[in-house]
């Protein structure tokens, strides 16, 4: 699980030469991790920030995709308050062909997700805890070139994680809706 941004990490500094003369776009997210009520209430609607890149590989509408979104969100109940947390590093393939400036995309992949819950108690001792699992992603989106400037919009699912929380079977599958902002260079 923790080699995901290692391996992502090696793979866009491996191919930075070709990537860069092949052609990519940086991005980064802002949005919502829409978690299951039921496993994550009341923190299942969290705020989203978070960094996706990709470069192409070779003359076609393929790519190679990565990225880390972190979400979180913290609220008050009843003696105290919850908070959640998320984490979620991804890498994984694009489909992504020109439409002159519009760029509609399809991807998919593997996806390493962190989770953390903490309870903070006004009338006993506070607790926490925190687990990660490997899961996978699909998503669709829209970039929109402006010269060198992207803007855009990503929707994606995280799926098939399976976590353990405060010795709870319990998972981190979530939809994650961002608007995306950043560069882009080559073709």
């Amino acid at each position: 699980m923790h080699a995901i941004p290692g391996i992502l990490l090696v793979a866009l500094l491996g191919l930075s030469t070709s990537a860069f003369a092949a052609g990519g776009n940086v991005v980064a997210s802002i949005g919502a991790r829409y978690l299951d009520r039921n496993e994550w209430g009341p923190v299942e609607d969290q705020g989203q920030i978070g960094v996706l890149a990709d470069l192409r590989i070779g003359p076609g509408p393929f790519y190679l995709a990565g990225g880390i979104q972190i979400s979180g969100r913290e609220r008050s109940v009843s003696g105290g308050s919850d908070t959640g947390s998320v984490v979620d590093f991804s890498l994984g393939m694009k489909f992504m062909p020109a439409r002159g400036q519009v760029r509609p995309y399809v991807g998919a992949g593997i996806a390493s997700v962190g989770a953390a819950y903490e309870v903070e108690n006004d009338y006993g001792p506070d607790d926490d805890d925190n687990d990660g699992s490997l899961g996978y992603y699909y998503g669709i989106g829209v970039l929109v070139r402006f010269g060198q400037f992207n803007v855009g919009a990503d929707v994606r699912r995280i799926a098939g994680t399976d976590l353990e929380l405060f010795g709870r079977s319990t998972d981190a599958d979530s939809t994650v809706v961002s608007a995306l902002f950043g560069w882009n260079w080559g073709e």
